[in-house]
């Protein structure tokens, strides 16, 4: 993570405007065929782990968890809040897994300056692009216990008794939500002033007869936005904040070069990274043990874990 973004993060955590847990780099000292190493092929940079993690540590305090990236935006186009969505959405029914959510990439505009920054001019400058194949999912935590990356494939279909009497099971699955999905903003360009000042509210991309959200939501969500990055605390690292692209633009070569190359799992993970000491990073470390190989678990932990800004930006 980007060193200023962090310290942001940090001092936002500290006024309370947000809770964050940091999560170590999950490394392998050694990982023996037939398996693959988890942070290089298939779950690229072990999110399901960390969804996991994050889902026992709240299955026992929040009713509803939901999982996806930090690019990603779901707005509530049923209800004026998430949990009366998710309530209407589950139906009170005792067979729905999760709520799964379409993913549609959207196009638009960033600005550099902190004082410019608007959802307003994001979501009406916003251009639908391709609907992912995989989605996202929002769960009811007394019935999941692990997860994948897009939904547990441990709950699907699994039965589940009401009673002790033997009874017919009921069998969960996940219910596929069509009038609404998640955005995920990626590759956006900066725009001209025009845009900034755009007015439009655009149509819920899932449905076309209704708005994404209404004038009064976004008002009050551009307001927030604004006296928080206004906080006296926070100026101190905004103002030291990235106003031009270095690492995503690396990062972006090199997902393209591994897309038209052969053989290749398209991962971040494979991408080195150049210094440049004037955006430094944020990374974890420690000393990683795997104990013996076995079937068909082997176990893999870490020690001595810690986080620097002296290892460099790096995949």
């Amino acid at each position: 993570m980007l060193e200023n973004y962090y310290q942001m993060v940090r001092e936002m955590g500290e006024l309370g405007l947000m809770s964050t847990q940091s999560w170590h780099t999950v490394k392998f000292s050694q990982v023996a065929r037939p398996f693959l190493e988890p942070s290089r092929n298939m779950e690229l940079r072990n999110p399901a782990a960390a969804f996991t993690d994050c889902l026992l540590q709240y299955k026992e305090a929040a009713q509803f968890v939901g999982f996806m990236e930090i690019e990603d935006l779901l707005f509530p186009v049923n209800a004026n809040y998430y949990y009366e969505e998710f309530e209407r959405e589950y139906e009170g029914s005792m067979q729905i897994s999760a709520l799964y959510y379409q993913i549609v990439e959207e196009q638009s505009v960033k600005y550099a300056s902190p004082d410019q920054q608007s959802l307003r001019a994001l979501l009406a400058n916003a251009q639908p692009g391709e609907t992912l194949r995989r989605g996202r999912s929002i769960v009811r935590t007394e019935r999941y216990n692990s997860t994948w990356t897009h939904y547990s494939t441990q709950a699907e279909r699994q039965p589940i008794y009401l009673s002790e009497q033997g009874e017919q099971p009921h069998h969960l699955s996940k219910k596929a939500i069509t009038t609404n999905a998640f955005l995920r903003f990626k590759n956006l360009q900066y725009g001209t002033e025009d845009q900034l000042n755009a007015t439009v509210i655009p149509q819920n991309p899932m449905s076309q007869d209704s708005l994404l959200l209404n004038e009064e939501a976004l008002k009050e969500i551009e307001e927030g936005i604004r006296e928080t990055l206004l906080l006296p605390t926070l100026q101190e690292f905004i103002k030291k904040l990235p106003t031009e692209d270095f690492y995503s633009t690396k990062l972006r070569e090199c997902l393209d070069e591994q897309k038209s190359g052969k053989g290749y799992c398209v991962n971040t993970k494979s991408c080195k990274l150049p210094s440049n000491d004037k955006i430094p990073c944020r990374h974890s470390d420690g000393l990683y043990h795997s104990g013996r190989i076995m079937k068909p678990y082997t176990w893999h932990f870490v020690t001595e874990f810690y986080f620097t800004r002296n290892l460099g930006c790096y995949e």
